[in-house]
């Protein structure tokens, strides 16, 4: 059994589209960021299984889900996950894990993939009720209790390791509790280099064997070649990139020929209040469905906005040859949330409860290259 590939076997086709709407973000951008987060959260729940009171913690939160979490899931138009209940969600986690693990985990992700840490934390409170709930529903049919649970992971951690996207293991390594994650790619590459030498000692065994054997030959040698095919393949799969890389955005472009110039303190910190804002609005607008929905997130998308008014005096304040970071970041948000924007005023009744908040946003977005 691979655990990573039976969770992916509940999620439903428009869990991509559900969650790229949530976010904010194109659902190829998701789709990857969700083949990044599913992993990482089991390597998550392995470091926390990986003693006896962590384990029992994680099985009483798995065995504490609603025994409908997977069917809510899987049933057509599902997941049914408002605000409040993602909210719920990641509290529930950031609880599991414990601060340092949770943070770190979703630090290390935000920078993978390139989305707000907002985005992040939405995401992963989006799909970890549905890891729980076939964690529960797996633990039940073998009759697992905290101790077998643990035991589940650490037979699973090849597994976990293998279904990363390229990259992902070494960035997770700094995580506090999954720094063994380093040592995992070593242990799999390392037997899949096996299978690659144990198959041309069998073919050199053969070659031996056959010279005297004359048309018998062939017997063994044509199963040796085939060895020798696999053990190649297998070594490629293992160290060819993710069938479906992260493509985060380029927020800071360099010039082939000569380096930026350093960030400043005021460089960083605004682009940490820039990542903030954006967050916020993302935010608030994944919560408009109708015009009730609309209404009711005005006032936060209002006061979003108007946090632009302090970041752009900030900006214009910064040396003309400071501002490139803060410009290209700006330029590939705009370019995240029209989509998102277009969308919502196409939503009957939408565009008269908040439209000239959404216009005011970008018309103070566009501020930002004037």
């Amino acid at each position: 059994m691979n655990l990573v590939e039976l969770i992916k076997s509940y999620m439903p086709d428009d869990l991509t589209e559900k969650a790229a709407q949530a976010m904010g973000e194109t659902p190829d951008r998701t789709r990857g960021a969700i083949n990044a987060a599913v992993p990482a959260m089991l390597a998550g729940f392995s470091s926390v299984a990986s003693t006896p009171d962590g384990a029992q913690r994680l099985y009483n939160t798995m065995d504490a889900q609603d025994e409908n979490v997977i069917s809510r899931f899987t049933r057509p138009g599902g997941p049914g996950l408002d605000q409040s209940m993602i909210s719920k969600a990641s509290g529930m986690l950031s609880s599991l894990m414990g601060g340092g693990l949770s943070s770190g985990l979703t630090s290390a992700l935000s920078k993978f993939t390139g989305f707000g840490g907002g985005s992040i934390t939405t995401l992963l409170a989006m799909i970890g009720p549905l890891v729980l709930g076939v964690l529960k529903k797996q633990s039940s049919s073998m009759g697992l209790d905290a101790g077998g649970l643990s035991k589940l992971f650490s037979s699973q951690k090849q597994n976990i390791v293998g279904a990363m996207p390229s990259g992902l293991a070494g960035a997770l390594s700094g995580v506090p509790g999954l720094s063994s994650l380093s040592e995992g790619v070593r242990s799999a590459a390392g037997a899949v280099g096996n299978v690659g030498r144990q198959a041309a000692a069998q073919t050199q065994y053969a070659a031996r064997s056959a010279a005297p054997a004359g048309s018998s030959a062939l017997k063994w040698v044509i199963p040796a070649v085939v060895l020798v095919a696999l053990g190649a393949l297998l070594l490629s799969m293992f160290n060819r990139p993710s069938a479906t890389p992260i493509n985060p955005p380029v927020r800071n472009p360099q010039p082939s020929a000569t380096l930026p110039p350093p960030q400043t303190d005021a460089v960083q910190q605004l682009t940490s209040s820039v990542n903030n804002v954006f967050d916020g609005v993302k935010q608030s607008l994944s919560t408009v469905s109708d015009a009730t929905t609309a209404e009711a997130a005005a006032p936060q998308i209002q006061q979003a906005t108007s946090r632009l008014d302090d970041l752009i005096t900030r900006y214009k304040a910064l040396p003309e040859g400071q501002r490139g970071t803060i410009t290209n970041l700006i330029q590939s948000e705009k370019t995240s949330l029209q989509p998102v924007i277009d969308r919502l005023k196409s939503i009957p009744g939408v565009t008269e409860k908040i439209g000239p908040q959404l216009d005011g946003l970008t018309d103070k977005l566009n501020a930002f290259s004037r």
